[in-house]
């Protein structure tokens, strides 16, 4: 039953509900608080997908049946051995979705469907920086928000693939 909602949330498209959902409610809300709860509420049922998945083939394993038939409650059984084994995947996971959450803050305030332009993001910067006078006038200013973005991206990836390294059982010795 879960999993039937997470396929219907996964089915929206993302880019087409954001738009009407601030076009909506452009004014009576805090665009970025509207923002914010558009991008959480549509992006969690990927994450969702993976680690189901990886739990269920966690489950099947011989150390798992195991223990449940030796008689180790629910409680341990996800605390001892499911969570240490999904952990990393989850955390992945997560950063990759915190990355393209920004990704998608950024462009849908490039777009005008974001943040507010009176409050400062990369997004509103890169739209401002898009202008033709400022293009013709200074065409180096998208260079700064630009790198910002890819930086934050790349490290936010590079720290949750080291949380990866360092959490994964697997490769404990």
């Amino acid at each position: 039953m879960l999993m039937r909602f997470t396929d219907f949330v996964l089915n929206f498209p993302f880019l087409v509900f954001v738009i009407v959902l601030a076009t909506i409610f452009h004014g009576k809300i805090n665009g970025l608080v509207i923002l914010i709860i558009v991008i959480s509420l549509l992006s969690w049922g990927g994450v969702a997908r993976i680690v189901r998945s990886k739990i269920l083939a966690e489950k099947e394993n011989e150390y798992i049946l195991a223990s449940i038939s030796i008689g180790c409650s629910p409680f341990k059984v996800i605390t001892k051995h499911l969570l240490p084994n999904v952990l990393s995947t989850i955390i992945v996971q997560a950063t990759i979705l915190f990355a393209s959450m920004i990704v998608a803050e950024t462009g849908l305030s490039f777009l005008g469907f974001g943040v507010p332009s009176e409050i400062p993001s990369w997004g509103n910067m890169l739209a401002f920086a898009n202008e033709p006078d400022v293009l013709q006038g200074k065409p180096w200013i998208w260079i700064p928000p630009a790198l910002a973005i890819t930086l934050t991206i790349l490290s936010i990836n590079f720290v949750g693939e080291g949380l990866k390294d360092a959490l994964n059982p697997r490769s404990r010795r």
